[in-house]
């Protein structure tokens, strides 16, 4: 970028999407270090986002989070042979919660995405 041009305000749509892409993947102590850098990025960059945007990523952390927590339980659970609790139903507790929560909040985020970019 030539010295004295403003950057682009893409640069920063671009990081979001890349880490909140990367937080779907991971192992679960990678996905909080990945949060944990989203969350620091939007603070940094929040000066070039809407409130609204911001709040949908928020909200997209914070469903992430809970996700990871009830992922983390059912591990437990499973390992630890724990009576009167079925990590079968945990798991599958954790997936309907990202099949429904995590999805719609991660449809939102697109959506508000494509009308910053004009899609």
């Amino acid at each position: 970028m030539p010295e004295g041009t403003i950057k682009s305000q893409d640069q920063p749509l671009d990081r979001f999407t890349t880490a909140i892409s990367a937080i779907l993947t991971l192992p679960s102590t990678e996905v909080k270090q990945s949060l944990a850098n989203v969350k620091e990025a939007l603070e940094l960059n929040r000066i070039y986002f809407s409130d609204k945007l911001c709040g949908k990523i928020e909200a997209m952390m914070d469903k992430s989070t809970t996700a990871l927590a009830r992922m983390n339980s059912a591990k437990l659970m499973d390992a630890a042979e724990l009576p009167g609790g079925d990590p079968t139903d945990a798991w599958l507790a954790v997936d309907v919660y990202v099949q429904n929560e995590v999805y719609q909040t991660r449809l939102d985020l697109v959506n508000e995405f494509h009308k910053l970019i004009g899609v």
